[in-house]
């Protein structure tokens, strides 16, 4: 199977899940990042420069001949025809929309994979409404990552019947961490934006650390809260026991995973209604045997089964985020016990083999009954 990956990103370190996707669905994979309509495609055949003058012929194209393919997606028509594409996989809702109508003339069947943002954030979601129900129309899948994402994507107007519900999984080397669970130190792994609330993980972690004053907490992450939550950490007294770790690859998180006993995770609604996909962090340290300390948010209760693997609160419930991150640091024996049942539900569960084998399944049986071979 030929399988065109189109992506905003090339690379950025926190869409490990599309990465994922590039390096392990067993297809002839032909990658296209740079915009929601891609610009260059990894292989080097293909690149569309979007100057001032191309833009500008582009947008003029649309408002003159809206029912014809812009040069830009003619260029990208060209080398999806030229490599012979079987499906497109479409990461972010927004890329769907952008690559909808070069699918629809090639008839090649469209896949659009949501995470997060492109299915909750207002900002995002309502300017594209009757784009996202016409993109449904014409689309021969549409994966979603969480339950709630499933009923946020639905409510978009996409058919249930077109919709595949597909947890991510995380890397297989986070299976085989040992957490020092009397270590009385926790770690979050996340951006710093308003949906992760670091904010909140601090001041909840600031109360803890009254009682237990030798715990600490390792940050993990880069963005636009960043310095604020430094400033924070400061005014609060706790620089000694708050560690910014800065952006990490996954061994660098594992490395840490190793350090700490106990995950921990505030995430909650943005104002503009962002809200998260299934966090790839919370799987990664349930996949190492860490106990989660978190919200009832989006995807996290599909995955941390409260009181059972974790302790869950809800949103901006500050008061039980403190009492849960209290009972996990009074109660090593206690997080041992959840942490383990928690890495092995991940490992029945929530593997990466099996989020790879869904797409690359739904995928290529629709390959099979376009071209005839299906059994």
């Amino acid at each position: 199977m030929r399988l065109a990956i189109i992506s905003p990103n090339q690379e950025q370190y926190s869409e490990t899940f599309i990465q994922f996707h590039r390096t392990r669905i067993p297809a002839d994979i032909y990658y296209l990042f740079g915009g929601f309509l891609p610009v260059e495609s990894e292989d080097g055949q293909y690149r569309y420069p979007l100057d001032k003058r191309n833009s500008r012929i582009n947008r003029i194209w649309k408002i003159l001949l809206p029912g014809f393919l812009s040069p830009h997606e003619k260029a990208l028509a060209a080398y999806l025809k030229k490599n012979r594409i079987d499906a497109v996989l479409a990461e972010y809702g927004m890329t769907g929309v952008a690559v909808q109508a070069v699918c629809e003339k090639l008839k090649i069947p469209l896949f659009i994979h949501f995470h997060g943002y492109d299915a909750t954030n207002r900002l995002v979601v309502d300017p594209l409404k009757a784009k996202y129900r016409n993109m449904f129309r014409a689309a021969s899948g549409v994966f979603v990552v969480s339950k709630h994402m499933m009923r946020m994507v639905e409510e978009l107007g996409c058919p249930p019947a077109k919709m595949i519900l597909n947890h991510y999984g995380p890397a297989d080397h986070f299976f085989s961490i040992h957490p020092n669970y009397s270590s009385k130190a926790f770690l979050s792994v996340g951006r710093f934006v308003e949906k992760k609330a670091p904010e909140l993980t601090i001041k909840a972690f600031f109360e803890v650390n009254k009682e237990f004053p030798d715990s600490v907490l390792y940050m993990v992450g880069s963005g636009e809260r960043l310095e604020s939550c430094m400033a924070l950490v400061k005014s609060l007294g706790i620089t000694q026991s708050v560690h910014f770790c800065g952006v990490q690859n996954s061994e660098g998180i594992a490395s840490l995973m190793q350090k700490v006993g106990i995950f921990v995770q505030h995430s909650v609604t943005a104002a503009n209604g962002d809200s998260e996909g299934t966090p790839v962090a919370i799987l990664e340290a349930a996949a190492a045997g860490l106990p989660v300390v978190s919200t009832r948010h989006a995807g996290i209760p599909d995955v941390i089964l409260d009181g059972e693997t974790g302790l869950l609160c809800e949103e901006h419930d500050l008061d039980t985020m403190i009492s849960n991150m209290r009972k996990m640091l009074a109660n090593p024996e206690m997080a041992n016990a959840m942490g383990e049942k928690s890495r092995s539900r991940i490992a029945t569960a929530f593997t990466l083999e099996r989020h790879i084998q869904c797409i690359f399944d739904s995928i290529n049986s629709v390959v099979k009954v376009k071209s005839g071979t299906a059994s």
